[in-house]
């Protein structure tokens, strides 16, 4: 698993490095933190979610039978209807069309008109606690050589593919072709995506962490290993860095207690119960000498390998 985050200055037709600009970098991130800490369009704000039933309308206002109840606004405030390409705003006695991600004031709340194919609205409160809490974005510091510029080599025949959301939908997309880049001398790959969602633009280019080529920039861990990489993850957070200490501490940890619920399960298996705890143990060296390069751990699984035999 590579430990850098790779970001896309830009799309070119041909690719090459290009100019690290620290100064625009920096003044990116301080505007992305702060829109988080913005009341009226930080993800942080929002309090509940509201999908549309078909072609139904969702209203929203402080009368009871409203959609969305909503304090301290009209009593039918806003009357929302969702449309193929975008939305449709009813409100004192206007009637006015929105295009998707359109933000709509209301009272204290803000609305948020989310489409992706699967139109919502997304109710923002400047009182969500999350606001004060966090959690906000973090960075790692600006490194000029993890700064790259790629070219997009397109798909002789674009295909369809679906990416599923974060709430399950699934969203159409075109599989463009993919991303190359140079990073630390080698050339690596991203598959590219266009979403085919009103409000995505033909120039837009998405890279999702949804198959091998995202789930990691080396071709050798290039599989599908959530619980590994999110481990992996945790080791680096710990160690600050790539530090080999850490990384090897929690697979021994986890394998120290999986030969403990081992040795429990064998157990309950074998008479008499000291025997479970023997075997969960030559299967600990046998495992650990597999895994060690060193000489010291290859001979216990040698010495292993012939106990296997004898028996």
């Amino acid at each position: 698993m590579a430990g850098y985050a790779v970001a896309f200055a830009a799309l070119w037709a041909a690719g090459g490095p290009g100019v690290f600009d620290l100064d625009a970098l920096v003044k990116e991130r301080e505007s992305t933190l702060a829109s988080f800490r913005d009341p009226h369009a930080s993800p942080l704000a929002a309090v509940a979610r509201h999908d549309f039933a078909g072609d139904r309308p969702m209203t929203f206002g402080s009368a009871q039978d409203s959609d969305v109840p909503l304090e301290g606004v009209p009593a039918r405030a806003a009357v929302v209807r969702a449309l193929p390409d975008g939305f449709e705003l009813e409100r004192e006695g206007k009637t006015e069309r929105l295009a998707p991600g359109a933000k709509v004031p209301l009272g204290r709340y803000t609305l948020r008109l989310s489409h992706q194919n699967f139109p919502g609205v997304v109710v923002l409160d400047p009182l969500s606690p999350r606001l004060k809490t966090g959690p906000f974005p973090v960075w790692f510091a600006p490194d000029a050589g993890s700064a790259v510029e790629a070219r997009l080599l397109r798909e002789t025949t674009p295909r369809e593919e679906v990416v599923l959301s974060t709430r399950g939908n699934k969203r159409r997309a075109l599989r463009l072709g993919k991303l190359e880049f140079t990073l630390q001398g080698k050339v690596l790959h991203l598959t590219a995506l266009r979403l085919l969602e009103p409000g995505a633009g033909e120039s837009s280019v998405s890279v999702f962490f949804r198959d091998a080529t995202t789930f990691s920039s080396l071709p050798s861990n290039q599989s599908y290993r959530p619980l590994v990489s999110t481990l992996f993850a945790l080791d680096y957070w710990l160690g600050h860095g790539l530090r080999p200490f850490w990384f090897h501490l929690s697979i021994f940890a986890l394998f120290f207690a999986l030969v403990l619920l081992a040795a429990f399960f064998i157990d309950r298996l074998i008479d008499p119960p000291k025997d479970g705890f023997a075997v969960a143990n030559l299967c600990f060296l046998y495992q650990a000498g597999i895994r060690c390069p060193h000489q010291t751990c290859r001979l216990m699984h040698q010495s292993w390998m012939f106990l296997i035999h004898c028996s």
